[in-house]
């Protein structure tokens, strides 16, 4: 069918009031749905239904990448994708992928007047909304200017808000790191008009590796470590810290023989990079636990503080 028309008429935000007990109440009660989430690589948690949300990551890093696997996986939604990429690049992008996308609409708005980004976002029935990226889309001069950071982004979240759309906004980070948003780039406007901030960067020296990072408003964001497997997809590995340790467990399996070994000796038959001393003592501490290896002393005889520990290969 032809493309729908959008009328120019004002974008409109009332002026809503509540009480506070009243509104306590029917949380209490359950009369307020709980928020849920659109999953990011099969977890929740991270992309909450209703709330803007800004993914800052630095350029040609992959934060496209995630936003369109999302995009993608959220079948139950209703997708409308805004790009500054061009058509031909989301042709070789689509040609690549095997599962249908008929939920999304991929609307080209680089140049676009911001007046008509709106319009469309406000207009069109969608339920999440992606603008990649904030700072081209909405035409922000200077980032910096924590003034016209808030003029741009204030209208976009309100729209979103006020019609009950999920909002993905993409933006870059700085070059210096930080924790809790500081590394997202420009003035600490764009981390207070939204109510999620999500950094995605490299992980170490995995190339194919990055761990996701956030902060919201009300719920804690967990660690999330994800890779790109050998077909280029997107999947996720879990707790950082948790995977860490899966890692390097397995390391230690591959270097442990059926002679007993120092831990100092088997550190020294890793390869680059070496994990922590910590992180090698927990994992050959699990390891023994589990029945993979043994320990001397004896992981049954509980911890060896103080004692030189050896380790082999169970079963040898």
């Amino acid at each position: 069918g032809s493309p729908p028309t959008y009328r120019n008429r004002p974008l409109e935000v009332r002026l809503r009031e509540v009480n506070a007990e009243e509104l306590r109440t029917r949380a209490i009660n359950g009369d307020i749905p709980k928020p849920s989430c659109i999953p990011i690589l099969g977890r929740e948690g991270y992309l909450v239904r209703g709330w803007a949300t800004l993914l800052a990551a630095y350029p040609k890093a992959g934060k496209t990448e995630l936003a369109v696997a999302c995009a993608m996986a959220a079948c139950q939604e209703r997708v409308l994708y805004i790009t500054e990429e061009s058509e031909d690049v989301w042709a070789a992008r689509l040609e690549s992928i095997e599962q249908p996308c008929s939920h999304i609409n991929i609307v080209y708005g680089f140049g676009v007047p911001v007046a008509a980004i709106m319009q469309r976002i406000a207009e069109g029935d969608e339920t999440l909304v992606i603008l990649d990226t904030v700072r081209h889309l909405l035409a922000i001069e200077d980032e910096n200017n924590n003034s016209e950071v808030a003029r741009a982004m204030t209208p976009l979240v309100s729209a979103c808000r006020a019609r009950k759309k999920t909002l993905l906004a993409l933006h870059h980070r700085r070059k210096n790191d930080g924790e809790g948003g500081r590394a997202v780039a420009g003035g600490h406007a764009f981390m207070g008009v939204v109510d999620v901030v999500l950094e995605m960067k490299p992980d170490g020296n995995q190339p194919r590796r990055r761990l996701l990072t956030g902060a919201g408003r009300v719920y804690a964001i967990a660690d999330l470590l994800y890779e790109m497997d050998e077909d280029g997809d997107l999947v996720a590995l879990g707790d950082p810290m948790k995977v860490s340790r899966e890692v390097v467990s397995q390391r230690l399996l591959d270097v442990l023989t059926d002679e007993w070994q120092t831990t100092a000796d088997v550190t020294r038959w890793l390869d680059a990079p070496i994990p922590s001393s910590e992180t090698v003592r927990q994992s050959l501490n699990g390891l023994a636990k589990k029945g993979d290896i043994q320990r001397d002393p004896p992981i049954q005889d509980g911890p060896a503080q103080g004692k030189k520990m050896s380790w082999r290969r169970d079963g040898a």
